[in-house]
């Protein structure tokens, strides 16, 4: 197939196309809006310039109710560092939701038991309180692909979910790759290119007189 039946958004994309580029790659190479690129590529597949492969990602997003317990501390985290302190005095501070989550979540972990009508830590408690494993995950997870997870912040993933506290995306990529044919392409208009210079040049020679000089 010839340069000469692409459109122009074909001819700068195969221009500058290699291996597994992305949408955003091309667009940034050609300055072409993303929209422009895609509706390119899928010409360019149907004529068999080009392959395509899609890649689904899970990424892990931090939402509204997230940010707020990064600034303000998670519910379960401001619960422990409260104790020792008895139910009536935790409710006061808490709201209802928060004391319900913490009691329901620490006390199935062992994290917190009753002592003489008072809540106190347990190691476990002790334990989370100076791992702030959940306060880590939340400052480092947005963005992240939710697959390259360790099966523990997997864990605290899915929990964090339930709550609404980061949610995840599906997030899909488009990545093309030059085949021979569009290689091809991009050769014949090298040359088409060439040949057209090499003509021009001569033209413009020819039209050109040696200057005679009087004496």
């Amino acid at each position: 197939m010839g340069m000469n039946a692409l459109h122009p958004l074909e001819h700068r994309i195969l221009a500058v196309l290699g291996r597994d580029d992305s949408v955003g790659d091309i667009s940034e190479k050609t300055g072409l809006k993303k929209d422009e690129v895609m509706r390119a590529l899928q010409w360019l597949k149907t004529k068999g310039l080009i392959s395509m492969s899609e890649q689904v990602t899970k990424e892990v997003r931090i939402t509204p109710m997230g940010r707020s317990y990064m600034r303000e501390g998670l519910p379960e985290t401001r619960f422990l560092k409260m104790l020792p302190a008895t139910v009536d005095e935790l409710r006061s501070k808490l709201s209802p939701q928060e004391f319900n989550v913490s009691m329901g979540a620490l006390g199935k972990e062992d994290k917190i038991k009753l002592d003489n009508g008072r809540i106190v830590l347990t190691a476990e408690g002790k334990k989370h309180l100076a791992e702030k494993k959940w306060e880590k995950f939340l400052a480092d997870a947005g963005g992240k692909d939710y697959s390259s997870l360790s099966s523990e912040d997997a864990k605290i993933a899915d929990s964090l979910k339930r709550r609404n506290i980061i949610e995840i995306l599906l997030r899909r990529t488009w990545k093309a790759s030059i085949l021979a044919a569009g290689r091809e392409a991009v050769s014949t208009l090298f040359r088409a290119s060439s040949a057209s210079t090499t003509e021009c040049s001569q033209q413009a020679h020819g039209k050109e007189r040696p200057s005679g000089r009087t004496t």
